[in-house]
């Protein structure tokens, strides 16, 4: 088992390195090229701009079991079909159960944008999160 991420928007990789090394367990981060970043530890891919170009690109190169964490309900999706082990970086699990009705609000949140409305606002991430997201991923690589 590796640990595969969506890089592009993922506020917790310093907690990921931890545990990653604490298990001894390989972590790979997509990214496109305008969110390029080097680092000794993870192993960076960069992938062109382009509409669903790190999704896909992540999703081609996960294997059965792999962990991925990632905020994208769209790739979250695809990925159940190879893992059970997709996560969010707010420290929940993807799951066939969940996933739809995560796809159906962001469907409605989208549809109210475009007739003009405003959206609440994303809140802030919490250390909350962090311990969620820890205990989570220290759990699957258990």
């Amino acid at each position: 088992m590796k640990i595969v991420i969506d890089g592009d928007a993922c506020p917790a990789k310093e907690i990921i390195r931890e545990i990653a090394i604490n298990f001894g367990v390989e972590v790979h981060i997509f990214v496109d090229s305008s969110h390029f970043f080097t680092d000794d530890f993870f192993q960076i891919h960069v992938v062109s701009k382009g509409k669903d170009a790190v999704d896909m690109a992540l999703y081609n190169f996960m294997e059965k079991g792999d962990l991925v964490i990632t905020q994208d309900y769209g790739l979250a999706t695809m990925a159940l079909t190879r893992s059970d082990a997709v996560i969010n970086p707010l420290g929940f699990l993807y799951s066939s159960k969940n996933i739809d009705e995560l796809l159906f609000k962001r469907h409605i949140g989208q549809k109210a944008r475009r007739s003009g409305h405003k959206g609440s606002k994303i809140k802030k991430r919490t250390p909350e999160n962090d311990q969620s997201l820890a205990r989570l991923i220290t759990s699957l690589l258990s």
